[in-house]
């Protein structure tokens, strides 16, 4: 995570040369951070993107990367 986002997005706005303030940029960090349900953090975890797709999805997507015949795959998550 951002140490101190209101510094970061002053320094992002600053190099774009958005011409906002410092306390412009710690305001929009603070609303971002108070609207938790619009601004959701991703909190996944392993399996979690194969939770979502079904057996269909799951045999394309194992036809789609079987031409990559012995390699691996379980590093990328694609060992269900």
């Amino acid at each position: 995570m951002i140490a101190d986002k209101p510094a970061a997005i002053t320094a992002i706005a600053d190099y774009l040369k958005l011409g906002k303030t410092a306390e412009e940029c710690a305001a929009a960090a603070e609303a971002v951070d108070a609207d938790a349900v619009k601004t959701r953090f991703n909190k996944g975890g392993a399996g979690s993107g194969v939770a979502a797709l079904d057996d269909d999805q799951k045999d394309r997507l194992r036809k789609l990367v079987s031409i990559y015949g012995d390699v691996d795959l379980d590093r990328v998550g694609l060992n269900f």
